[in-house]
């Protein structure tokens, strides 16, 4: 029976839409540099700052300084705001239905924690976790498992009653590493080629699949190790 489930954020429970993007230009804009026309390719993040950095070398060094992360702050109270970062279709009433089987609900984020409870705050879901991770934690960033072993031990849990949920690999790894149950989310910004091959244990298509694969470890379903498929029966992998 899976008693924890532990959520990714960005991509996973959140839609950040082109945030990345308006983060960088934000900034260049206040270092008093031309904005980048960008090629929406690939993980959001990385194409933003390759992009950004071969047309402005010299902003490699900046973007872990003070003035980059306040002008991704103030793009993301704006895009809060305006509800250009929102929820995905089903997230609320999946996060509320696991809750009220009685299920234990952490949230473990790369995304730096200025940034990651500015969302949460925004967006009303602090409440619906019982646990929040962060990369400044003493645990650190995914796919060390060190923060996941840490719900386990706080819940008094085994790794097979808790499932991860992410849209990337290093969730997928983040799971793995600790003998967690995984469950890919295929809509976030992971490349489904790059999440096949983490192996994840389900491939997911939408948050309402979740409640599927918490049920069906319940009744018995969910009993075939070493083959990932989707909620709704499709074989994500070769066997």
């Amino acid at each position: 029976m899976i008693r924890c489930v532990v959520f990714d954020l960005d991509g996973t429970l959140v839609d950040i839409g082109d945030l990345f993007y308006r983060v960088f230009n934000a900034f260049l804009a206040r270092q008093g540099l031309p904005p980048v026309a960008f090629e929406r390719t690939g993980d959001p993040w990385v194409s933003a700052y390759e992009q950004t950095a071969r047309l402005h070398p010299h902003v490699r060094s900046l973007v872990r300084g003070d003035g980059f992360a306040d002008a991704w702050a103030d793009v993301l109270k704006v895009m809060l705001q305006s509800r250009e970062v929102r929820v995905y279709d089903g997230a609320l009433e999946t996060l509320n239905r696991l809750r009220a089987d009685g299920k234990r609900l952490c949230l473990a984020s790369n995304t730096p924690k200025r940034f990651v409870d500015i969302k949460l705050s925004a967006l009303g879901m602090r409440a619906a976790f019982d646990l929040v991770f962060t990369p400044q934690d003493k645990w650190g960033a995914k796919p060390s498992p060190a923060s996941l072993r840490h719900a386990m031990n706080v819940f008094g849990l085994s790794s097979h009653e808790v499932l991860v949920v992410g849209d990337r690999p290093e969730d997928v790894r983040y799971g793995t590493n600790a003998n967690a149950h995984t469950a890919a989310a295929l809509y976030g910004y992971g490349a489904p080629e790059e999440l096949k091959a983490a192996q994840p244990e389900f491939l997911i298509e939408s948050l309402g699949e979740v409640v599927s694969i918490v049920t069906g470890f319940e009744t018995g379903q969910n009993t075939q190790p070493g083959q990932t498929v989707s909620v709704g029966g499709r074989v994500g992998r070769d066997a």
